[in-house]
């Protein structure tokens, strides 16, 4: 009678470790300061699969990849110069010079507002975007009210409801299959009031958005978006999918992964550091170029075993730039922004 009941014990256990899905909790997937992002866009041609339930398959094999590409990068609040404006602020991430202010607890996930260079943009009544624990059929409800203050004004009230809504196997575009990946859908609803000088405008807008889970990294491995926005007089639609990858340190992934380097901090205002194993003392050299392709910047870094050297930003624009390093005969590169 004993070994039947330890074979169903393990017959049991077997089957829950097997069907467990996945949780999303603060500790396994709130990003912290230093962790960084790249995001690849790819074209919405054919149908787009939105299955909710258990046991799904979502396949976005046959998607094309488009040229667009951004980078994302969480920072300590202390860190961004408008930070006073955000308080309560726990994090903050950036994307081509915007910021956007996080604040975490045990509970839930908040965003306070964002900085756009002249713009500033303050939640009142923060709105939540990440409920702690969410699994398979839990969901919420909130909602949010905000302004507008800089070189325009205005305000802005909306409700967002999200619901984990399927669970299963998630194909991405490269052809690569994820297991036990959570399925999160959330409807947004907003409308914006935006005044200027001379006259004012009022936005609606209604969006869709399809959030994919896999334990692999922290942050949603892939994002499908729909949003209207109508005005009044007009109404325009825009989809957005989007697959997100850690970057290797602080840059877009590496051309050539024999070569492993560091660009700190990123973005960066009058200096950066790059720093490097150099094991077989090879010569090592680094050119900083512009959107454009314009070389702007050389620097010969020596041959030293470890080298670690600041480099000044005199004399370059905000921007994104592009930190290409040649170590003997390999060659790698890196993004940086520049504030």
């Amino acid at each position: 009678m004993k070994k039947i009941y330890l074979s169903l014990l393990a017959g049991f256990l077997t089957y829950y470790t097997a069907t467990a899905q996945l949780t999303l909790t603060q500790a396994a997937n709130q990003p912290v300061a230093g962790e960084n992002y790249f995001i690849q866009y790819y074209d919405s041609l054919g149908a787009v699969p939105k299955s909710t339930g258990n046991n799904q398959v979502w396949s976005f094999s046959s998607l094309p990849q488009n040229t667009l590409n951004t980078s994302t990068y969480f920072v300590n609040t202390s860190s961004v110069p408008s930070s006073s404006l955000f308080s309560g602020s726990t994090l903050a991430d950036t994307t081509t010079g915007q910021y956007t202010f996080y604040k975490s607890s045990l509970n839930k996930a908040e965003v306070l507002g964002f900085d756009f260079d002249s713009l500033e943009f303050n939640y009142s009544n923060p709105v939540t975007v990440y409920s702690w624990p969410f699994s398979y059929g839990t969901s919420f409800s909130d909602t949010y009210t905000g302004n507008y203050s800089g070189s325009l004004t205005g305000t802005i009230t909306g409700n967002i409801t999200k619901l984990a809504s399927g669970s299963g196997t998630l194909i991405l575009p490269n052809g690569q299959s994820l297991s036990n990946v959570l399925q999160l859908i959330s409807n947004d609803k907003s409308v914006t009031s935006i005044n200027t000088p001379s006259v004012s405008y009022i936005y609606t807008s209604t969006s869709v958005g399809y959030e994919y889970f896999h334990s692999s990294q922290k942050i949603a491995i892939m994002n499908v978006s729909y949003e209207i926005l109508d005005n009044g007089f007009s109404r325009d639609t825009t989809t957005s999918i989007t697959v997100t990858k850690p970057l290797l340190s602080t840059g877009i992934p590496n051309q050539n992964l024999n070569i492993h380097f560091v660009i700190f901090p990123n973005p960066a205002k009058d200096e950066f550091h790059l720093s490097l194993s150099n094991e077989a003392s090879a010569s090592c050299l680094a050119e900083i170029v512009d959107a454009t392709g314009r070389m702007v910047k050389t620097l010969d870094l020596g041959n030293a075993p470890a080298i670690d050297a600041a480099v000044s930003l005199n004399g370059l624009t905000r921007g994104i730039y592009l930190v290409k390093l040649r170590l003997g005969t390999k060659t790698a590169a890196q993004r940086l922004t520049v504030d």
